[in-house]
């Protein structure tokens, strides 16, 4: 024979609500008709009273249910509607389909926390000993440090987009935070702070730790290697901040280009030229060279910049205001 049976219990509707509320707390309270064919003029309605009064409501309800209308309580605290929960009082799960010493063993070892809309509730929510949800910043933090592709360095996050890791301010770390907190109650800036500040010092890296390796070049459709002539696919793992504004292509030929070159330089110049491209689009100096291109108005020295620039991405160089003359190099 089971151990379990069902037995009713004989017990007051207060004594019973009364597990579920604290006598300040409001009890909310739902009616319907469980035969709308034979009960078309009652549309439902609502109810909401402190525990503590709650019986004022009982010979209403009482009504209601002599009327064949289904009455029902929120078991968990907060609202009617499930955006409005703030605590959850029981959760419920149907397996009827295992043999009842299974079911006994599932909920002696069952920790998962239930969500107002039945999902389960992410790790950084607890329920305390009176059943009310506690958000953990320090949980939430260590999930976003192994799970999101970010790291903090001179004063600015970085999030890695698109193949390189992109600066970006602290408020965006912070939406990145608000974004894994399910309870929108919760959502507060205290608590949102707490967190970003505690996933920011998981993440500080070094100067040393970025770019570390210039013969990688980060071009738009993968990674670049200089010395084994090889390109592969983007990785978060490889900290790079510096992204080419162009395509690797093996075989990619430039007739715009050459024939630009051809306008503006003669041809015993034009290695040199892509020499001085080449040093240009890599993090490599120790060649320990400038460049002055000088030369007539109009000659191409601004179509060269311009190409520079392009090649380089508009993040990844800096020009000094106004108009750069020799005045200026004294």
């Amino acid at each position: 024979m089971s151990d379990f049976s069902l037995q009713g219990l004989d017990i007051s509707t207060e004594e019973f609500i009364s597990a579920f509320a604290e006598p300040h707390e409001i009890v909310y309270i739902r009616v319907f008709s469980d035969r709308p064919k034979d009960d078309s003029i009652f549309t439902g309605c609502k109810y909401e009273q402190k525990q503590a009064l709650f019986s004022q409501l009982v010979e209403c309800l009482q009504q209601h249910n002599t009327a064949n209308r289904g009455v029902f309580f929120a078991v968990n605290h907060g609202g009617h509607n499930d955006k409005d929960i703030t605590r959850i009082n029981a959760q419920f799960a149907e397996i009827d389909n295992l043999p009842l010493e299974t079911q006994q063993e599932h909920f002696a070892s069952h920790t998962s926390k239930v969500g107002t809309t039945g999902e389960d509730l992410p790790p950084w929510y607890e329920f305390t000993d009176k059943g009310k949800l506690r958000f953990m910043p320090s949980v939430l933090a260590d999930y976003c440090a192994k799970n999101e592709y970010v790291f903090f360095c001179g004063e600015s996050y970085y999030f890695y987009i698109d193949g390189v890791y992109v600066q970006r301010d602290e408020l965006m770390a912070q939406q990145r935070i608000r974004s894994h907190m399910a309870i929108d109650k919760y959502k507060t800036s205290s608590q949102i702070g707490d967190a970003e500040h505690q996933w920011r010092m998981e993440i500080c890296k070094t100067v040393r730790e970025i770019n570390v390796n210039p013969y990688i070049m980060n071009f738009k459709n993968g990674l670049y290697n200089i010395h084994t002539d090889t390109i592969s696919e983007h990785n978060p793992k490889v900290l790079s901040t510096i992204q080419l504004n162009a395509n690797y292509g093996t075989n990619a030929e430039c007739p715009v280009l050459m024939e630009y070159l051809d306008d503006v330089l003669p041809k015993s110049e034009h290695a040199l030229v892509q020499e001085m491209l080449g040093y240009i689009l890599i993090a490599v100096t120790k060649a320990q060279k400038a460049f002055l291109l000088v030369g007539n108005k109009d000659s191409g020295k601004s179509t060269m910049l311009y190409l520079i620039n392009t090649l380089l991405g508009e993040d990844n160089y800096s020009t000094l205001g106004g108009s750069f003359g020799l005045n200026e190099l004294g």
